[in-house]
């Protein structure tokens, strides 16, 4: 769901000296400023600001006090969170011969970013709903600008040339599935991650073989975008449930999920 340019808004957190200040910029950049506030609130304010839904298992109760600046919520997160944050993506879908472009519709958080196993994840989860939809963005120069970050010998700039480049408006389908096929073969995992969830969203009827060769990755954030992208249906609940056993605890936890095993 596109973001809104806004004013600011202050949401008082149990009184005036804890706030959660969230703005939306005029380009669709995210700002959020917390004055000791725990960061379940801050969540809960960034999702009701953008109407998107952020889903969180075990946040910390302890206040925190930050500034964080992105241009979407993706990198705005990693900075609340911090990087080695374990989160999940859904986008919506593009409709084909559409410039509209793919925007993320929800977010899940795992327990497994604040050091909650999945068992003994909270059970007040807040799947918080959208509040509104808006109309998207424009961004002249931002498909060269992301091929530019392609080529980075740095792979947190090749996955944020990923991101900014499924967020263009008016960009080709095929253009951007052949983005994404040649960076399911880069030696990063974080980026060729970030290519499966793009090519599942995009190619979403007919990913399933896709997915089910990237479970076998050695990389988990792989293996987690695969999880993520399988609808839950007979043919992808043997993988889900061989998910379930996967060395990496997220991706046990996000199988889970799926499943109805974890609520």
């Amino acid at each position: 769901m596109p973001l809104s340019a806004s004013q600011d808004q202050a949401l008082p957190i149990l009184g005036s000296e804890r706030s959660v200040k969230v703005d939306i910029a005029g380009n669709g950049g995210l700002s959020v400023q917390v004055a000791a506030a725990p960061i379940a609130s801050v969540l809960d304010a960034l999702s009701v600001k953008t109407g998107i839904p952020i889903h969180y298992h075990g946040a910390p109760d302890q206040p925190v006090s930050m500034s964080c600046h992105g241009d979407s919520i993706r990198p705005l997160l990693r900075c609340l969170l911090g990087t080695d944050a374990d989160l999940v993506f859904q986008y919506g879908g593009r409709p084909q011969g559409s410039g509209k472009a793919m925007e993320v519709s929800s977010v899940n958080v795992l327990a497994s970013t604040f050091g909650v196993s999945a068992g003994s994840a909270s059970e007040s989860a807040k799947p918080l709903e959208p509040v509104s939809e808006n109309s998207g963005r424009s961004d002249h120069g931002a498909t060269e600008r992301a091929k530019a970050l392609l080529r980075s010998m740095n792979p947190e700039k090749r996955v944020s040339g990923l991101e900014m480049l499924r967020e263009a408006e008016g960009i080709d389908p095929d253009a951007l599935r052949s983005a994404y096929r040649q960076a399911l073969t880069d030696s990063n995992g974080e980026v060729r991650a970030t290519a499966l969830q793009g090519l599942a969203t995009l190619d979403r009827d007919n990913s399933l073989p896709l997915l089910q060769e990237a479970m076998d990755d050695a990389d988990s954030s792989v293996r987690l975008a695969a999880v993520d992208g399988m609808e839950v249906n007979d043919e992808s609940r043997p993988l889900l449930e061989k998910a379930l056993k996967d060395t990496d605890e997220s991706v046990r936890e996000l199988a889970g999920l799926r499943l109805g095993i974890i609520h």
